[in-house]
């Protein structure tokens, strides 16, 4: 079952959110042969808990996914923590309202939530947590200890930084995660349609739930793998973002 584990709802935290837009993104998924994603749009994204009841109103919720345009949607958000790197936490739809309420006074920049504090929330060992992008030169996790490291469920291969960094961005995190006993799971890190299933992973079977996610990636049964338009993809995203912007400047 092929899943990308970073999908953002949204061209950008400020974009209004709409079923339309998403419905392509879906399907756009699905026609790049990806079976599942991961809804990880950012914490302090405007509309975030609008997207969810959205959701509600209009697709079946079972076994911790919405089934949508043939694809299931696993509920997650990317988090932004004060050492200076991103979190990527997925669980249950319940689990991500909650958050979104333990959260609220953590959205500015100067007042992130620190990661140790993230991890003591009351239910996050049932939760996936995966250190996003852990090498960027923007938002690193550089600034997190060893035994913070491992705390985490993976580390991601991004598929931004996979272009940026080239290949030795792939064996820098496998020996980073060797050394804490953990994995490396792909994330396309889709802000817009045309970046869906840049990176992904293709779990040896089905997983229909979050706990089945957790443990299989635990036990790394599930192979990376990367488009073959993987640039191509990265840089139409760029495009249109860009042009969005320019819009709504003019």
């Amino acid at each position: 079952m092929k899943i990308d584990l970073h999908v953002h709802a949204k061209l950008g935290k400020k974009v209004p959110f709409t079923l339309r837009e998403f419905i392509r993104l879906a399907e756009e998924a699905k026609w790049n042969g990806i079976e599942g994603i991961a809804l990880t749009e950012h914490f302090n994204a405007q509309d975030y808990v609008q997207i969810y009841q959205t959701l509600d109103r209009h697709y079946p919720y079972q076994s911790t996914y919405y089934e949508v345009a043939g694809i299931r949607v696993f509920p997650g958000m990317e988090v932004d923590i004060a050492e200076g790197g991103h979190i990527l936490i997925i669980g249950s739809r319940s689990d991500m309202i909650r958050m979104t309420k333990r959260l609220e006074r953590f959205k500015s920049r100067e007042n992130f939530i620190t990661f140790d504090h993230l991890m003591s929330f009351h239910g996050m060992e049932q939760m996936l947590k995966i250190g996003a992008h852990p090498f960027r030169e923007k938002n690193p996790l550089a600034a997190l200890s060893k035994e913070q490291l491992a705390r985490l469920d993976a580390l991601e291969w991004n598929a931004k930084d996979a272009v940026k960094q080239g290949r030795g961005l792939r064996y820098r995190l496998k020996d980073m995660a060797s050394e804490f006993h953990t994995a490396v799971t792909g994330g396309s890190d889709t802000h817009h349609y045309s970046q869906i299933g840049a990176v992904y992973n293709d779990f040896y079977e089905p997983v229909h739930t979050v706990k089945q996610l957790k443990e299989k990636i635990a036990k790394q049964e599930f192979e990376m793998r990367e488009s073959p338009f993987l640039p191509v993809k990265i840089q139409a995203a760029k495009i249109f973002k860009r042009k969005y912007k320019a819009s709504k400047q003019g």
